[in-house]
């Protein structure tokens, strides 16, 4: 069985899918907003996907309940593990209008428990999405990518020596010259990274 975590990874929809996920059915939660937890299964290959929305800041048009709220340290907290889970954790995008400092002290905090998941569960697969690159039409001065490249540079000094997986999605998106938040032309070699640190 394989158990994967997705804290949270945007993964827009598209027609090149690969085949192992085409098997999962959707599992209505009863949630609230286009912002709520997913849940997928596929029972006979015993796989099932997680997604949630990280913690605050989430900045968005959507309605979403904070009922289920917990931030990621949180979540990996709670998580078990094992050689058949692994757990994706991307975060940037929502944290570029805010003091670089809170960004630091999350990820701080996202590391010490990725530590703490290792040291009780060594098997688990750990993989850090970088966040992409964006367009420019939306408030260059706060969401600009010269706050997104500081992030990004950041985020990979965190983790640097730490057993994790690490999807290079700002260096995908400018190698596919795209300028959007959430780029369908990398979306698929996002997946493929995923999978080959998974398999």
């Amino acid at each position: 069985s394989i158990n994967i975590a997705i804290l949270p990874l945007a993964f827009t929809c598209t027609d090149s899918v690969p085949l192992p996920l085409l098997a999962l059915k959707l599992f209505d939660m009863h949630g609230y907003g286009k912002l709520q937890n997913l849940y997928a299964v596929d029972v006979a290959r015993h796989i099932q996907i997680q997604w949630k929305k990280h913690g605050h800041p989430v900045i968005t048009v959507f309605d979403y309940t904070v009922k289920d709220h917990r931030y990621v340290p949180q979540d990996l907290d709670i998580l078990a593990g094992d050689r058949d889970t692994a757990v994706v954790i991307s975060l940037g995008q929502h944290f570029r209008p805010f003091p670089m400092e809170l960004f630091l002290q999350r990820m701080l905090n996202v590391r010490a428990a990725v530590q703490r998941l290792l040291l009780r569960s060594p098997d688990t697969k750990v993989i850090i999405k970088a966040e992409n690159i964006r367009e420019m039409s939306a408030d260059p001065e706060r969401f600009g990518d010269f706050h997104g490249y500081a992030q990004y540079l950041a985020l990979r000094d965190i983790f640097r020596d730490l057993r994790v997986g690490f999807i290079d999605a700002w260096d995908m998106s400018i190698a596919c010259g795209v300028n959007d938040v959430q780029p369908r032309e990398v979306v698929e070699n996002q997946i493929n990274m995923f999978f080959t640190y998974i398999c």
